[in-house]
């Protein structure tokens, strides 16, 4: 939660800062002399920028932890070795026909 605050905090500051060097640039010799969709363009790039590294830092996905396999559930269920061999390709996404080809069995 603390991660995600910094990140919105981080994204308002810059995108304060961005109004802030065009409010400035405003009043420079080089505004004048550029055209203002020059400016609109950089501006846009600038958002764009920022709004994907906003987003890219709030929606970062963690690993889910490994998997641990629960002995005494496999005995009280009473699942060999081999029938939990074909559920773990199962849940591999794979067919009967690429599980049997897998284990050398006929489907």
């Amino acid at each position: 939660m603390g991660g995600m605050i910094r990140t919105v905090i981080l994204s308002a500051l810059g995108l304060s800062a961005a109004a802030l060097a065009l409010e400035w640039l405003e009043y420079q010799y080089v505004i004048r002399t550029l055209s203002t969709e020059f400016y609109i363009v950089i501006l846009c790039i600038a958002f764009t920028a920022l709004g994907l590294w906003a987003g890219h830092r709030l929606t970062a996905r963690r690993q889910p932890a490994g998997f641990e396999l629960n002995e005494a559930a496999m005995a009280s269920l009473s699942i060999t070795g081999k029938e939990h061999e074909v559920l773990q390709h199962l849940a591999a996404g794979q067919s009967n026909k690429e599980i049997a080809r897998t284990m050398g069995v006929s489907p």
